[in-house]
């Protein structure tokens, strides 16, 4: 039973991947066990403890630092630069 309930998971996750970019499909994945830590968070009252969260932050940080490169924060510290200049 359990083959055939993670084989339809992945099915449809190709089946959805299909109609995303690649790059909301690479964060979609790479966030997969951040996702199970909120979920068993939410449905199953898992008990957080500083272990889990703190492997839950380091996760989420290391997903948005390889995913993003820290663009938004280059671009934001370009923009005022830029606005320093203009003035």
């Amino acid at each position: 039973m359990g083959i055939f309930a993670t084989a339809i998971c992945f099915v449809l996750q190709s089946i959805g991947l299909k109609y995303t970019s690649t790059l909301y499909a690479s964060m979609i994945l790479s966030l997969e066990s951040v996702f199970g830590v909120i979920f068993s968070i939410l449905m199953y009252h898992e008990v957080i403890t500083i272990k889990l969260g703190f492997g839950f932050i380091l996760i989420f940080i290391a997903v948005i630092i390889s995913e993003t490169k820290l663009e938004f924060l280059l671009n934001k510290n370009k923009n005022d630069n830029m606005k320093k200049i203009n003035i």
